[in-house]
């Protein structure tokens, strides 16, 4: 029996199904969060300003900020967090798949080859993530918390995914008359093993964080 050791851990669940039956499935420990990752949870923690994120062109941006807006006699405010769940068709944000097999380097800011939502040649059909993901399991002492998405291969022709990636669409205030921006920010790539969506299948891509007391 293989014992985890203690510590916060996320795995990459990859499954290819075609007529609701599994065609291939496989789980491996995700292990390529990008510097991003580690500011969003710094910065959520301390508050200070910074400009220490990277979006998807390489622009310094704010980590995990904490929206202020003030107008007159109204006022609001919006906080932190990795906003990574993405509607259907939108690949700005959430769990996103690309083609190129290009080493990970923790630096990195973007999928190296994003596969384009569509479906046309080489496209896949991004499907909606909840609204609101499950709230986590409690086996005390652990806990786990799942996110995943549906991809479906309508283009005819078989896609190969070589790479999986977690993005956000992260606000940030920047001034008082214009309040609102929004970031592209890649906080995870992973590097797969070539994983084939033959045409009229659906890959599901979950990503599992646990913590292991």
């Amino acid at each position: 029996m293989t014992v985890m050791k203690p510590g916060v851990i996320c795995n990459l669940n990859l499954r290819v199904t075609e007529d609701g039956k599994i065609v291939s499935e496989r789980t491996e420990r995700a292990h390529s969060f990008v510097t991003n990752f580690a500011y969003m949870i710094l910065r959520g923690m301390d508050g200070i300003t910074n400009t220490d994120s990277r979006d998807i062109t390489n622009t310094a941006r704010p980590a995990a900020p904490a929206m202020f807006y003030n107008r007159g006699d109204f006022s609001s405010t919006g906080l932190a967090g990795m906003a990574c769940v993405g509607e259907a068709g939108v690949i700005t944000k959430g769990i996103v798949v690309g083609s190129s097999n290009t080493a990970f380097a923790i630096s990195q800011y973007g999928l190296q080859t994003q596969i384009a939502n569509g479906t046309g040649a080489g496209q896949l059909s991004y499907a909606a993530m909840l609204a609101t993901p499950a709230d986590p399991s409690f086996s005390t002492p652990n806990i786990t918390s799942e996110l995943y998405r549906d991809m479906a291969n309508n283009s005819g022709s078989a896609i190969t995914v070589r790479e999986i990636g977690l993005k956000g669409l992260v606000q940030y205030t920047n001034s008082q008359l214009y309040p609102r921006g929004c970031s592209e920010i890649l906080f995870a790539r992973d590097v797969v093993a070539d994983t084939v969506v033959n045409a009229g299948q659906v890959l599901n891509v979950k990503y599992i964080f646990k913590t292991v007391v």
